[in-house]
């Protein structure tokens, strides 16, 4: 997954656990839609999925800590991180080309189709996890890793999120406006 990372940005790696097993009825996901952004939302802060997420933004700062030769895991579990699930209902959704906050993204895609890119390559990530280059690994000379989603209609798809912000960096994410991303 190493070399994955610094070459492209990022690593698909199979999970363990079938996450999506764990969506329930009573999840209240809210519309998100933004000009470049549609889809529904919903914040975890605690649960199974939300304990899933967990375990790989633990690799992933691994990952990170032997690629950088840094110890990043003070930022293990930072308050400025965040964990949610992504809901592109049977219509066309999409999310326009954007790099991450923070250090990475853990991403679990369901068995939907692949309907993810990064750098307009169609990325095979269909049941699997992706770890994401996010924008403050470039200080430690890794390049963010532009991706966009564009889901045709036809399908449901669910997308767990962990986004790993650095703990020293709170008043930053609160300048961009915290991660109120449900707001239009």
């Amino acid at each position: 997954m190493h070399d994955e990372i610094v070459d492209k940005g990022y690593a698909i790696f199979k999970y363990d656990e079938p996450w999506y097993t764990h969506l329930y009825l009573g999840m209240v996901f809210q519309p998100l839609k933004k000009k470049d952004w549609e889809c529904e939302i919903c914040k975890i802060t605690s649960g199974p999925i939300y304990n899933i997420l967990r375990k790989y933004e633990y690799l992933a700062f691994g990952i990170y800590e032997e690629i950088i030769n840094e110890h990043l895991y003070e930022h293990y579990e930072s308050p400025g991180s965040m964990s949610s699930i992504l809901y592109y209902g049977h219509n066309d959704g999409f999310h326009g080309e954007h790099t991450d906050w923070g250090f990475f993204n853990v991403l679990l895609f369901d068995e939907s189709p692949n309907c993810f890119y990064v750098n307009d390559d169609l990325v095979d990530c269909q049941g699997k996890g992706v770890i994401l280059t996010g924008e403050g690994m470039e200080k430690y000379g890794l390049t963010a890793t532009p991706h966009k989603v564009i889901k045709n209609s036809g399908y449901e798809r669910y997308l767990a999120t962990r986004q790993a912000y650095p703990i020293d960096k709170l008043q930053e994410l609160d300048d961009k406006g915290g991660w109120n991303v449900a707001s239009s």
